[in-house]
């Protein structure tokens, strides 16, 4: 029981550059510094992930801003137009 509660609530930690290796719905973890941020409808962003070299994308139901920040994302890798992405259920600043 204690094994499964801390896998759901501590995602395997993974770099940026190994997004293409993680299977679709594999919760995982990503540091890194948001580089880029758009507003793709309210409430609905996408943010540009950067760590080792390497970016990844990262959707969210976000109300602030993460430009510029080092941050730390849990969520689900999902694939859209047949590139991985990270859908974002926890972000927080590190």
């Amino acid at each position: 029981m204690l094994l499964v509660l801390s896998l759901t609530l501590n995602p395997k930690e993974i770099s940026a550059c190994d997004i293409n290796k993680t299977a679709d719905n594999e919760k995982v973890s990503i540091k890194g510094i948001i580089v880029n941020e758009r507003i793709l409808s309210e409430n609905f962003n996408l943010l540009i992930l950067k760590n080792d070299g390497c970016e990844v994308d990262v959707t969210c139901n976000c109300k602030q801003s993460f430009l510029n920040n080092n941050v730390s994302v849990a969520g689900k890798v999902q694939t859209y137009n047949n590139k991985k992405q990270l859908q974002a259920d926890r972000i927080e600043n590190d």
